[in-house]
This record gives C-alpha cells, structure tokens and sequence, in this order.
C-alpha cells in the first residue's frame, strides 16, 4: 500500500485552494487519489492551518510544516516526516501538477511496481527536452556549428515535471529526496499534465477550462 504527500506551502497566491470553477486543484487530486485502491493515507503536509482542520474532516492525515522544512530543505522535511508516515511506499504528488489523462498516476504505480530494483530505486515523472538550451557560459547541449543547430540531432535531456515521485520509505531515508540515486524516468506526455507555477499559469488553465465547457 502506498502513502500519499501532498506538500503545500502557504504563500501570497494560492493556487491549490483557489476556486477553479467549482473545484480547486486539492479537490481535484483528492478525487483522484481516492480512486486508486492501492493508496490508503493521504498525508497533507503544510503550514496552513486551515488544512488541519479541512484534513481532519476529510479523514486525511496532517502533517505540520515548521518554518526550518520551509525553507527550501526537502531533507528536514523527508526526515520530519517519515516519522508519521505508515506505509514502505510513498507517492510525493503536488496538486498544482494536474493530471490531464486519465489512469495516469495508476500507470506510474504500475511501473514503479515492475521495475528491476537491481537497476533503480525509484521512480520520477519528466518529459523530454528536445531544445537547444544555454546556460550563463553559452551554449549547453549544442556546438555553435550551422549544420549541428538541429534539434533532431541533441542529445536527450529531460525536464523533471512534478507529477509524481514514488519512492519506498526506505530509501527516502537514505537519499532524504524524493527520489533516490537511480531514478526511472517516467516520460509523458506534455499533454497528459498541466502545471500550475505561478498565478499566470492558473489563470491560463481557468480560461482554458471556460471555453471548454
């Protein structure tokens, strides 16, 4: 059975309680969480206190926030809470990625599930990078040569997209990371997940929704 973390950080804008015509993006995970039979405890991990009490009515589990695991360290947070969880599998789900295709998340336990654990010890959601990226020195995965600007010919990178991470408990503990040395690279999509960063992109996905009712 798996352990579901939904992080959430109280900030001046907040998508995921935000109304999102009739539902918020909580709400929205919530539903699809509480499908998948293999999944029984949610753990919602916040400083917000209003969700201690939304949590306790909603039969999920609470997890108090303090202001040192806020501060951009994932492995005061791991390490905190892996004390409440109770199950050897943890899926690390942020509602603010919305799952666009169904039975998604259904497919990443199921191929977490049937990994060779010789060969990874954990499981990351990521599209590929087919782009000609720069960093502050130039160019990084690209030679400024004409006959090699062609995106057909890069070497694969991948863009980690919060999704989903599924990891045991176990070596969460040891890496204190959401997902451990040797990660599988679930691929999806762009399609398949929308992910709401910052007030612009909620927006975007409010309208986009309007015009599709």
């Amino acid at each position: 059975m798996y352990s579901v973390i939904i992080a959430i950080r109280k900030d001046e804008f907040q998508p995921e309680l935000e109304n999102l015509d009739g539902f918020s993006l909580l709400s929205k995970k919530l539903d699809l969480l509480k499908k998948i039979a293999k999944i029984d405890e949610i753990i919602i991990a916040s400083n917000i206190k209003y969700l201690e009490d939304f949590s306790k009515k909603e039969g999920l589990k609470f997890f108090l926030r303090d202001d040192e695991s806020l501060k951009d360290n994932a492995q005061i947070f791991i390490k905190n809470l892996l004390k409440i969880v109770k199950n050897k599998e943890l899926i690390f789900t942020p509602c603010t990625c919305l799952f666009l295709k169904e039975n998604l998340l259904d497919e990443c336990i199921k191929e977490y599930e049937n990994l060779n654990f010789s060969l990874y010890d954990s499981l990351l959601t990521c599209t590929i990078l087919q782009a000609l990226v720069l960093d502050d020195n130039g160019a990084l995965n690209f030679k400024l040569i004409p006959n090699e600007l062609n995106t057909r010919k890069l070497p694969r990178l991948y863009s980690i997209k919060n999704a989903c991470f599924i990891i045991s408990s176990k070596m969460a503990s040891k890496y204190l990371n959401y997902w451990g040395k040797l990660p599988y690279k679930k691929v999806l999509d762009k399609n398949d997940v929308f992910e709401v960063k910052d007030e612009n992109d909620f927006l975007f996905l409010k309208n986009v929704l309007r015009r599709a009712l």
